[in-house]
């Protein structure tokens, strides 16, 4: 049976040269009867921004309809590729880190820049790189990067308990974070079979997702709920 699988993907190859990719893409939500509260709940600043916009609850963003931001929805897979030569940003403005969730492939530069008038601290909750550095208003960028693939980990500020951000490293490409209406999408996907990992920093390891999936030459749709 297995064979036979591994024939039908190949046989576009075999004619055309070329091995056709899919993708994934999907709408992820978060049933709870909270969720109107919380679609409007703010942090609770105390120092930092004073004067500014408010800034969200970061640790559940979720609309009133129910779609859930910032979920990392990633695919296990034995493909490894090289590391791209542009650093992912993350930004401390306005008292937020942003983005507040991000991905790294092994290897990658993370840039960590000060963009505030403010003295911030970075801690890294990583197990395999973490670290603990201030960096004041006008310092230079901190830079780092993973020698080892990592699930979802924290990244703080322990002079503002509101600021965190989470970041996944992975030897693939093959990740999305939702966006603010919930949605996803993994584009080219080799053709197979994969499991799915849906991933909330509320949830925790605990509570990710997993879900089965066959990826063809076109696109597979997976929509996944969060209850709570």
């Amino acid at each position: 049976m297995k064979t036979l699988k591994t024939l039908q993907f190949l046989i576009p190859f075999l004619f055309t040269g070329t091995i056709l990719a899919g993708s994934l893409t999907g709408n992820i939500k978060f049933d709870s009867k909270k969720v109107k509260k919380l679609a409007n709940k703010k942090a609770k600043q105390q120092i930092c921004g004073k004067g500014k916009s408010p800034i969200p609850y970061e640790s559940v963003r979720v609309d009133e309809k129910g779609n859930f931001q910032n979920v990392i929805v990633w695919l296990k897979t034995n493909k490894k590729v090289e590391a791209p030569k542009d650093p992912v940003i993350l930004d401390q403005l306005g008292c937020r880190y942003t983005p507040h969730v991000f991905s790294l492939v092994k290897g990658q530069e993370l840039r960590i820049k000060n963009s505030d008038k403010e003295m911030h601290n970075v801690n890294s909750q990583s197990k395999i790189n973490p670290f603990n550095a201030g960096q004041p208003a006008g310092t230079p960028d901190l830079v780092k990067a993973w020698t080892k693939t990592e699930e979802p980990f924290k990244i703080k500020c322990d002079v503002h308990g509101w600021m965190s951000a989470y970041g996944i490293v992975l030897d693939h490409p093959y990740v999305s974070i939702s966006d603010s209406k919930g949605n996803y999408k993994i584009e080219n996907i080799p053709p197979g079979e994969y499991e799915v990992i849906a991933w909330q920093e509320k949830f925790g390891d605990k509570g990710k997702i997993s879900n089965k999936v066959t990826i063809s030459d076109k696109d597979t749709k997976l929509d996944i709920t969060f209850k709570k």
